[in-house]
């Protein structure tokens, strides 16, 4: 990067196109007139996610390259939203950069390409509202996982994200924590990407 007028180093520009790159394929791919799609809505407050994240993370870099998905980061925390009440649900609203007088609960929608599974505890009842609308809004499957017993857990997890990504993801969960209450698998489907 060159110094800039403020004396410090700025990070190059392609650093911030790894970034937004993912962003702006989804917006690319729709054929709807602008304005009108749900996910429109949030865009800014993704991009604005992504931004701080950048910040945060770009100071730690010296000055390589930095690659990191938005979108694998916030889509765990926007789920916890549909569970969230009160302070909690507005303090991940915010850190999530959504903007609540642009977006209806209705409208919450992510784009298709992604998959997301929740392995709660099954010793925890979730409520059915929250079962529904993480359904709904991201179609979450929710698969209730015993984590009292880490090897039938690990086993059911792994299994599952194996079967999902056809085989190119194994054995991504090991060493469980036989304490845990939920699990959190999103899942990027992107085809620029091949292995």
């Amino acid at each position: 990067g060159e110094k800039g007028t403020s004396g410090r180093n700025t990070m190059p520009h392609f650093n911030l196109y790894l970034i937004f790159a993912g962003l702006l394929a989804v917006a690319n791919c729709q054929t709807s007139q602008p304005g009108n799609l749900p996910y429109e809505k949030i865009a800014p407050g993704n991009t604005e996610f992504a931004f701080i994240i950048y910040c945060q993370v770009a100071p730690e870099a010296h000055k390589k390259n930095i690659l990191f998905s938005p979108t694998i980061i916030s889509m765990p925390l926007a789920l916890l939203v549909l569970a969230a009440k009160s302070t909690t649900r507005s303090q991940l609203l915010s850190g999530l950069c959504f903007n609540r007088t642009n977006i209806s609960d209705t409208e919450a929608e992510i784009q298709r390409s992604i998959g997301n599974t929740l392995f709660p505890n099954k010793k925890f009842k979730l409520r059915k509202k929250f079962l529904n609308n993480a359904k709904y809004f991201y179609q979450a499957d929710v698969l209730p996982t015993n984590f009292e017993n880490a090897t039938e857990a690990e086993n059911q997890i792994n299994n599952y994200i194996k079967e999902k990504t056809h085989g190119k993801i194994t054995d991504i969960v090991k060493d469980l924590d036989t304490r845990a209450i939920l699990g959190v698998v999103t899942n990027l489907k992107c085809p620029l990407l091949k292995h």
